[in-house]
């Protein structure tokens, strides 16, 4: 996908962001600081990120967490938690997404996930199960939203809860090939939300180390 595709426009060497409507001034900020610490110096414009601060948000919420697990199993336990504190604000689960970075490889995290759910109570849909299942996508569908960073794009929910972010970890890595890649889905995962941003971390890996580093600059709440 391209920055112009999530409402991002180039104009020769300058960068246009319109006006958000769908972030608060914390996640958009958040995601905004991240993305301009990580933005490698030789890029070009048609290629790149935005190179001048984006036009305020209108609204004001809750700041962007970062949910700290020693390991997976606290992880889930940490998902489920967070879960509920979101549901108690009266949001129903079809407004509520849990992203990952998608790795055709390793889907028996995200199946445990969904099971581990699903046995405490939560409905699940799955939405990149497979290709049919992203197709078939609908949003009448009730069911906490299970989806890849890529497949949201143009969606948005009230709460978004990023899962297993070292997934993204080649941000760190100037000048790696992946790394522009990693950071653009991490930045549109960031802002599928409207209202409350979660990003669930094992503590000790390269990423989630780096943001709690960096909790002030990026202005992320440490839980």
């Amino acid at each position: 996908f391209t920055w112009k595709e999530m409402g991002i426009q180039a104009v020769g060497r300058s960068r246009i962001l319109r006006t958000n409507y769908r972030n608060t001034k914390q996640i958009l900020g958040s995601a905004w600081s991240i993305l301009q610490a990580r933005l490698p110096e030789d890029e070009e414009a048609d290629e790149t990120f935005p190179a001048v601060a984006p036009s305020d948000a209108l609204r004001t919420g809750p700041k962007v967490k970062i949910i700290l697990s020693s390991d997976q199993t606290e992880s889930q336990n940490n998902v489920h938690a967070w879960l509920n504190s979101i549901m108690s604000n009266s949001i129903s689960t079809d407004q509520i997404a849990l992203m990952y970075r998608l790795n055709s490889r390793r889907t028996k995290p995200v199946e445990s996930l969904i099971t581990f759910l699903e046995d405490n109570g939560h409905e699940c849909y799955w939405v990149s199960e497979n290709n049919d299942s992203k197709r078939a996508y609908s949003v009448n569908r009730s069911g906490i939203r299970i989806i890849t960073t890529q497949s949201a794009l143009g969606l948005e929910f009230k709460a978004v809860g990023m899962l297993w972010i070292d997934q993204y970890d080649t941000i760190l890595k100037m000048g790696h090939d992946e790394q522009v890649s990693a950071l653009k889905e991490f930045y549109v995962g960031m802002t599928r939300t409207q209202e409350h941003l979660a990003l669930f971390g094992i503590k000790g890996q390269a990423l989630t180390h780096y943001l709690i580093e960096n909790s002030n600059t990026f202005n992320l709440d440490i839980l």
